[in-house]
């Protein structure tokens, strides 16, 4: 395959999960019903900084709704989005302590292109951790603050 045609294939695979994942934010959110361990795992996969983690669980033990402190991360994750994300939201634990993730996680799977993505089992899950790029650790938590209080 020419280089071409791999970056547009590349781009073609960013584009549609990108896409799936903006246009389901808002479904995920309403599926996460506990900070715990959901928020725990984004910040231990440095999907999020440990500054947004503290002010995400501020914002909830306060007067936020857990809805609402889900979606916010999830759009600051769609400012650095990496299809791999996905790889660590729908890991086969979060989904065990999510169940309203599986729905989600089968649609997402059909929906994406490569039909490898996601791993079958649970060994492919183990020695599959995707690459994450670090992404959010220069955030300070001021935009969620400023988000989520009246």
């Amino acid at each position: 395959m020419a280089a071409e045609d791999q970056n547009v294939d590349n781009r073609l695979f960013y584009d549609i999960t990108l896409n799936l994942f903006k246009s389901h934010k808002e479904e995920i959110s309403e599926a996460i019903k506990t900070t715990f361990p959901f928020l725990e795992y984004l910040r231990d996969h440095r999907l999020i900084s440990d500054e947004l983690y503290k002010v995400s669980l501020e914002n909830y033990k306060g007067w936020s709704t857990l809805q609402a402190v889900i979606y916010y991360i999830l759009s600051e994750l769609e400012k650095t989005f990496d299809p791999s994300y996905l790889q660590v939201i729908f890991r086969k634990v979060i989904r065990k302590h999510y169940p309203g993730l599986n729905c989600l996680y089968r649609m997402f799977k059909n929906e994406i292109p490569d039909k490898n993505f996601f791993p079958e089992s649970d060994e492919e899950e183990k020695e599959e951790l995707p690459n994450i790029p670090l992404s959010l650790e220069q955030g300070t938590g001021e935009n969620l603050k400023q988000t989520l209080n009246p």
